[in-house]
Parts: structure tokens; sequence; C-alpha cells
């Protein structure tokens, strides 16, 4: 337990200091102790309204199941390998511990909420609590159990045999190496942005159209596909880098990436497309479509500045966050942000794309 929480538990609330510092500050710094016990009683007072509680805990629990996978991946711990040696009440023991220790801020919340539930007999309440706490605490740990286990030797990947038969283009290698070696990251990935665009359309059944909340609701959502952006730097300038260093125009190498995210972002695309809030304005869809796609050039932009760990983009993202936010309140219509996102993007794209090298640092 020791060794998992100085591997693990310490390094998540290190690397992620500003994110809990900031929300310490706004919650214990601008909003009092009654208003915190209101917004509590009114959660537990209306149970569906929990749910939207719930899909913030969630999303809690994918950072830190990637935050997981990212973090059992680096060199210097690579001897908690040997862990599966261990008798199977120590394991269990540990990891349940590890998870627990974790998800420290979704459980005194909990608890709080459970105070506040208990005097009032709302035990309809204190029950989907308790469920949503015990699914989420069970994801994390098997998560992390099953990535302790998981030897490299013994590693497994997706066999699709058709896609062996087929002759494929250059921008397929990536979606078809993440289906067959990450399709957890892939899945949970696409669940959190589609869950995010139609809860941010859902929205708007009861509540005047705004177009500013609707893209921020997609900028949040394709900002969620960072984790994966990370992974297709490494796989294409080191699994790839021979295609990568081919003396091929500028308009060729970006229509392939742009092919790349083009399909991995179908299902963003759908969703937009099916879940539109209201009458579709071909210039307001068209505009949040393309704003969305730049968002994500704009991250691969900034991964070939310089290598960076997956902690450092996700920083930096915030930031850019914070920025399109003001942009968006000020009312600047999707399609001049797009304009702009691609414009830093491909500027970036063409003085570095052979200048960035990335180094394997595991070796």
């Amino acid at each position: 337990m020791s060794v998992l929480a100085r591997c693990l538990v310490i390094e998540f609330y290190k690397q992620n200091a500003a994110f809990f510092g900031l929300m310490f500050l706004i919650l214990f710094g601008f909003v009092k102790s009654q208003e915190h016990i209101a917004i509590g009683s009114f959660l537990v007072a209306n149970p569906l309204l929990l749910f939207f509680l719930y899909a913030l805990w969630f999303g809690y629990g994918i950072k830190l199941i990637l935050f997981i996978i990212t973090s059992l991946n680096h060199r210097e711990n690579q001897f908690l390998e040997a862990f599966y040696l261990l008798p199977p009440k120590i394991k269990i023991s540990a990891v349940v511990l590890a998870s627990m220790m974790l998800l420290v801020p979704v459980i005194g919340y909990s608890v709080f909420l459970i105070i506040l539930s208990v005097p009032r007999s709302f035990y309809l309440s204190i029950l989907s609590i308790l469920i949503s706490l015990f699914i989420l605490h069970f994801l994390v740990a098997i998560m992390l159990m099953k990535k302790l286990h998981g030897l490299p030797h013994e590693k497994k990947f997706i066999e699709v045999r058709l896609l062996n038969k087929l002759a494929k283009p250059s921008y397929v290698f990536f979606i078809e190496h993440l289906v067959r070696n990450d399709p957890v990251l892939l899945v949970l990935s696409k669940i959190y942005t589609c869950s995010m665009i139609i809860g941010t359309s859902a929205l708007y059944s009861t509540d005047q159209f705004d177009l500013r909340l609707f893209n921020e609701g997609i900028l949040l959502a394709l900002v969620g596909n960072a984790a994966i952006l990370h992974k297709y730097i490494r796989f294409y300038y080191l699994e790839l880098r021979i295609i990568a260093n081919l003396p091929e125009r500028f308009i060729t190498s970006s229509l392939k990436h742009l092919s790349t995210f083009l399909l991995l972002l179908i299902p963003e695309i759908i969703i937009i497309l099916r879940y539109y809030p209201v009458e579709a304005h071909f210039f307001d869809v068209f505009g949040t479509e393309v704003f969305g796609l730049s968002a994500v050039l704009l991250i691969y932009g900034m991964l070939i500045i310089k290598q960076m760990e997956l902690s450092e983009l996700i920083t930096r993202i915030f930031w850019l966050i914070v920025i399109v936010t003001f942009l968006i309140l000020f009312s600047v219509h999707p399609l001049i942000l797009a304009t702009l996102f691609i414009f830093i993007s491909a500027n970036i794209m063409y003085f570095r794309r052979y200048k960035f090298e990335f180094v394997e640092k595991n070796q």
C-alpha cells in the first residue's frame, strides 16, 4: 500500500495540484458554508439532479483511469510488474485502498451529502449516492488491478482479421492501432465526448438556445480526445517515423493528418448533427463542426511544438479553455475561432513537421 501510495496517489495529487488548488479557491474562497449546505440540500432533495453530479464524478474517474494507464507505463514504475507475485488478499487490499485514496474528493463530498440526507430521511438519494460511489470505486480498482497485472510479454490486442486483408492508406494506421491496443481509452474518450455534447444539447429542452454555451460544451467535449492525440504523436513520430520523414508536400501531409482526425471524430460529428438543439442553420452548424475539428488540430499543433507528458498537455489545455471561453463569452462566432485555430495550427505544422522529434524516454 505504501508503494502504491508513493507511486500513484501522491504523484496524482502532485501533478494536479494546480487544478485542486483552483477548485479549493472557488469552492471555499467564494462560496460560503451556508451556500454549500443549500446546494447540497437541493441536490439530495431532487434525486434526478444527482445524476448531473454523478456525471462529474465519472468524468473524474476517467481522469483517474487515464492517469493510471499513463503512469504505469513510465520507466520508473516498471518494478510494479512484480505486483502479480503478491498474495491475492494483499493485492486486493492494496488496490482497494489506493483507489479510495485517489477518490478522496468524491468520497468526501458523498459523505457531506449523506449527512445532509439522513435528518431529512432522503433514503433514495442516500442509496443512489452509495451505488454510484461503489460503481466508480469498482471501475477504478478493476482498471488499476488489470493494469498492474498486465506484463509486457502478456499484453494482448484485439485482432480484426478483416482489417488484415484490406489495403489501408496511412491515415488509417493509427485508428487501427488504437482499436487493437487501446480500446478502453478509445471507448471511454468517446463516451465522455458524446455524453458531454448530448448533455449540453439537453439544456435547451426548456431554455432558449444560446450558441455561446453550446460551443463551450463542444470545446469541453472535444478536448476529451487529448489523451488519444498524445498517443497519436508517439505513434506517428516513433512507430511511423519513416512515413513522417518522407519528403512530402505540406498540403499532402496535412491532408493525411486531417483525414485521421476526421475518422477519429466521426462519433462527435454525428452526435452534433443528431442532437443540435434548434432548427439547423447551416452557417451555425458548419461553424460548430469546423470549430470542434480546429480545436483538435490546435491541440495537435501544441504537441509538436515540443515533446511533453500528458499532465503538461492537460495544464496547457486548461489555459486554452480559459482563453477561448472569454472569446466565446464575447460572442465571437465559432467559424471565426475555427479560422484562427486552423491558421495557428497550420503554421505550427509547417515549421515544425520536420523539426519535431519524439524521443522514447523509457529506453
